[in-house]
């Protein structure tokens, strides 16, 4: 689903975040041939409530596959976090959220890599989660 892919960053990708000599995370605006943070979140949220309509047609579980920046996004503004969860700084690669109907949904399970093999889950720098 295109609505579900990563940030446009435009003429930045595939720069090095070393090379730019600044944050591009950290930047509201669209950089040259990208998109906004306020057109990402647009796009995401259609996409969202999308898959909220979907969810409402089945009887079972719909199962979302996409990237950390837009879950992390969705995370922090559609979904209520159960107690005790906190949203990560990042979302790994690999890593399950879990999010359970309702008005608003709620994260039930946020980054897990439970499902990885220690060694791989543990490494701080992989991009697989913590």
């Amino acid at each position: 689903e295109p609505l579900l892919q990563e940030r446009n960053f435009g003429d930045l990708r595939g720069s090095a975040y070393d090379a730019l000599g600044f944050d591009p995370l950290a930047v509201a605006a669209a950089p040259p041939g990208g998109e906004s943070v306020a057109e990402f979140e647009d796009r995401i949220d259609r996409a969202f409530d999308l898959a909220l309509a979907a969810l409402a047609s089945l009887q079972g579980a719909l199962v979302l596959v996409t990237h950390g920046l837009v879950i992390r996004s969705l995370l922090a503004r559609r979904v209520a976090l159960a107690p005790g969860l906190a949203l990560p700084e990042r979302i790994g690669n690999t890593a399950l959220s879990v999010v359970e109907p309702g008005a608003p949904p709620r994260a039930l399970r946020i980054d897990c890599t439970a499902h990885l093999d220690a060694a791989r889950a543990d490494d701080p720098r992989a991009l697989s989660g913590a």
